[in-house]
């Protein structure tokens, strides 16, 4: 019993002596010298029995009251126990109905916890235990599916990572094939202003980087070689013609400079057996073979093609050689001068009376 409780059934109990009893008990009180068998004669009376029943009826009251409570608290708690479980109990029952086969890996994963706290369930209340075994089959299947969904989905996630790096590779290839075409283009158009086709030689220095990387790209080779005009060596770029070197490419190239500008006529570069360069003077035909050295290797074609030139040009042609080593050995079959005395000995093919 509470202080608060006790307390209140004191009042009680003063209250309701106070308005019946009282008087008496205080005569009562004046008379308590009286016998004891006056005294034991009392305790037996009905006054005694009343005022007895009136003190103990607060105490009745409070226990049914009490009882009444506890009880009433009782029914409560077993009512909504029951109505708990039979919550539960429909919640096992709607997610037993779900078809584990409909859902997606996360609806899967959630559906697992929504199992296993079930499961905490039927172990926590003896009225659920009948859907354990249920509920451990449907858990046991879920996390199986769930693994097979799982791995299904690394297989469709690298194949689909495959599709888009095939797709990207080729979008980047495509990207830079447009490059390529456009850089193409836009060397196609800087060999078109350049006239590549028709000259095979252009100085390095009167070129910009965009040309030069042109130029590289069209079969042109950086070389220095002697410039018969510029008495120097300078830096070209050379296209090589046929099998021909790139010294000899642009030898040909630089004595053809020289006899545009000493005006000569009809000048024409070959690319056969026929000498390296023609042209005409005065009504004459002129040859220059262009020679690096290896004709001297090959004695019967070096025989014959001195014999094709005296016969075509008779005194009218002369070997111009790359290397100043090779005058004296050239010279022991036909007119030889090196790359420096080139416009000289020209002048003196022209007029040997010089």
């Amino acid at each position: 019993m509470k202080p608060e409780e006790f307390l209140i059934i004191l009042v009680g109990v003063a209250i309701i002596v106070k308005v019946t009893i009282l008087d008496e008990i205080l005569a009562f009180y004046g008379k308590i010298t009286l016998t004891y068998h006056s005294f034991a004669s009392f305790l037996f009376s009905w006054k005694a029995l009343v005022i007895l029943l009136i003190i103990l009826l607060p105490f009745f009251i409070y226990l049914n009251y009490k009882f009444n409570v506890s009880f009433s608290n009782k029914l409560k708690e077993r009512r909504s126990k029951k109505e708990m479980i039979e919550e539960k109990r429909k919640n096992i029952e709607k997610i037993l109905r779900i078809n584990p086969d409909e859902l997606d890996i996360e609806e899967l994963s959630k559906h697992i916890d929504a199992l296993r706290d079930k499961i905490n369930l039927t172990k926590e209340f003896k009225k659920l235990e009948e859907f354990r075994s249920n509920l451990l089959g449907r858990k046991n299947y879920c996390e199986d599916l769930l693994e097979k969904l799982k791995r299904e989905k690394e297989l469709q996630d690298h194949r689909d990572e495959k599709e888009r790096l095939k797709k990207q590779n080729e979008e980047i290839r495509k990207e830079n094939q447009r490059l390529i075409e456009e850089r193409e283009d836009k060397k196609f158009e800087i060999l078109g202003e350049l006239e590549s086709d028709r000259n095979n030689v252009f100085f390095r220095d009167e070129l910009s980087e965009e040309e030069i990387e042109a130029l590289i790209w069209d079969g042109f080779e950086s070389a220095n070689e002697y410039d018969i005009l510029q008495e120097r060596v300078v830096s070209v770029l050379v296209k090589k013609v046929l099998n021909h070197s790139k010294t000899h490419t642009f030898l040909v190239w630089s004595i053809r400079q020289l006899l545009e500008e000493m005006e000569m006529e009809d000048i024409e570069e070959h690319e056969t057996r026929y000498p390296d360069i023609t042209f005409m003077h005065n009504g004459e035909g002129f040859a220059i073979e262009v020679e690096l050295g290896s004709l001297l290797r090959k004695k019967d074609q070096a025989r014959k093609k001195v014999k094709f030139l005296n016969d075509k040009f008779g005194d009218n042609w002369m070997f111009v050689v790359s290397n100043k080593n090779l005058v004296s050995k050239y010279r022991k079959i036909g007119f030889t001068t090196q790359r420096s005395g080139v416009e000289e000995s020209v002048k003196k093919l022209l007029n040997p009376d010089i």
